[in-house]
């Protein structure tokens, strides 16, 4: 999910790069404001799909925590959070302006460019639209918006970060784990289980044992028989 979120980040980028030029026309600006924010809805869309077991792993409101059993002891948990990483997760908070319109020659600014919940509880780009129907920002409200992207690409980064590290815990725990498992079962083997090399060479000890007694025991009772034949002669 983060992977398909980034690659969401990166195309918003290369459209806002786009539109930052100023040789480009309004009506166009109009088409890649339009394609920003479809961007935006499938990045929720994503964040919503985001389910394991019916859990939701990418939460739409404040961030939420997993807590893992890692050992035998009750104490022994790691606690992972699950970070919001929606529109407003990474663009947050609500109503923030993502860019900057001059108005007059005094430079009275408004924003360009808003992150609204109307529509989406995770947040979605819109863009203010003039009365032809266009939108009102200009190359540097989207240089500008750009910047807020970096931004929300760098958060994600460290998010990402974070589940390797995360992963990378819970991998070494399960190796523990494993050899402890491991040596447990050795221990108790040793204890329950019967050696059968061991079995098996005093098994055949006691046989040699056996066979030798058997033909100490033909011997001597072949002496008497071969006196009493003697004197029967």
């Amino acid at each position: 999910s983060y992977n398909s979120i980034m690659d969401n980040l990166i195309e918003m980028k290369r459209l806002a790069n786009q539109a930052a030029n100023d040789t480009i026309s309004s009506a166009e600006r109009t088409l890649i404001a339009k394609q920003i924010n479809g961007l935006s809805i499938d990045i929720n869309s994503v964040a919503d799909s985001t389910k394991f077991n019916g859990i939701s792993l990418l939460p739409a409101a404040n961030n939420e925590s997993l807590t893992f059993h890692i050992g035998e002891a009750i104490s022994e948990t790691m606690i992972f959070e699950k970070r919001q990483v929606g529109i407003l997760g990474l663009f947050g908070p609500d109503d923030v302006g993502l860019g900057l319109f001059n108005m007059t020659d005094i430079n009275v600014e408004v924003d360009a460019g808003n992150l609204t919940t109307m529509d989406q509880p995770r947040g979605q780009i819109d863009f203010e639209i003039n009365v032809d129907n266009e939108v009102i920002a200009d190359g540097w409200d989207f240089r500008i918006f750009m910047n807020k992207i970096n931004t929300a690409i760098s958060t994600l980064n460290g998010y990402t970060n974070e589940l390797g590290i995360n992963q990378r815990s819970l991998s070494s725990k399960e190796e523990n784990l494993t050899q402890a498992i491991t040596a447990n079962s050795a221990a108790r083997s040793r204890i329950m289980d019967t050696d059968f090399a061991k079995e098996q060479s005093n098994s055949i000890r006691l046989q040699i044992l056996q066979q030798t007694a058997t033909a100490a025991l033909s011997q001597a009772n072949m002496g008497p028989q071969a006196v009493l034949g003697f004197l029967g002669q």
